[in-house]
């Protein structure tokens, strides 16, 4: 349900980095209020997960910063 709210009022990539992060968060809340401390796998995890983050990032920014570039056909037969 917050999902589906999130995408009608959101870009998909920004409401992906969102449910994206969500694992990270909870750990990272457990660690801090119930003090389970995370083990390696799960620092592997978050250690992709931020990974995954960057590159979606650097891709929304690349994409503002260069906008697709669009070719017309042409229907004139002397081109």
């Amino acid at each position: 349900m917050a999902l589906v709210f999130a995408l009608s009022r959101l870009s998909a990539g920004t409401a992906g980095l969102g449910t994206l992060a969500n694992p990270v968060v909870g750990v990272l809340a457990a660690w801090a209020q119930l003090g389970e401390v995370p083990d390696l796998t799960e620092a592997i995890g978050m250690g992709l997960i931020g990974v995954a983050l960057a590159f979606n990032a650097l891709q929304a920014l690349y994409s503002a910063q260069n906008p697709p570039r669009v070719v017309v056909a042409s229907t004139d037969p002397k081109i």
